[in-house]
């Protein structure tokens, strides 16, 4: 489906009765435009999986001739799904998990934002 697509079915179901106190009102002036805004941003936080033949996490160097790093933790794929960290060391690469069990993956992804923690009430 495409871009326009969405957008027209978008605008066919927004309730434009409450359109008119929406924050985004100068930019849809009705015309759905919000909702696929709202989508679209919402979609833009969703972790994607990423060929390792694409490219690999970024690591921080852990030591000073920069030979050494750790990535964060993120997701791969190497048949089901598991938490590891990508290190590299002297130009040699792994995928490890806490364990130390090492992996071959095809895909890897970040790990999603945390939650926001429930705001106390006053």
């Amino acid at each position: 489906m495409n871009i326009e697509r969405l957008k027209s079915y978008m605008r066919r179901m927004v309730d434009f009765q409450n359109c008119g106190d929406c924050e985004l009102n100068t930019v849809c002036e009705h015309g759905g435009e919000c909702v696929f805004l709202t989508v679209r941003e919402a979609l833009a936080k969703v972790p994607e999986w990423i060929p390792v033949t694409e490219r690999v996490p970024e690591v921080q160097m852990q030591d000073d001739d920069s030979r050494y790093g750790v990535s964060d933790v993120v997701l791969i794929w190497a048949g089901d799904v598991k938490m590891v960290r990508y290190i590299t060391d002297q130009g040699k690469t792994w995928w490890i998990d806490s364990g130390g069990t090492g992996y071959w993956p095809t895909y890897w992804m970040k790990l999603p934002e945390p939650p926001e923690p429930p705001e106390a009430d006053a």
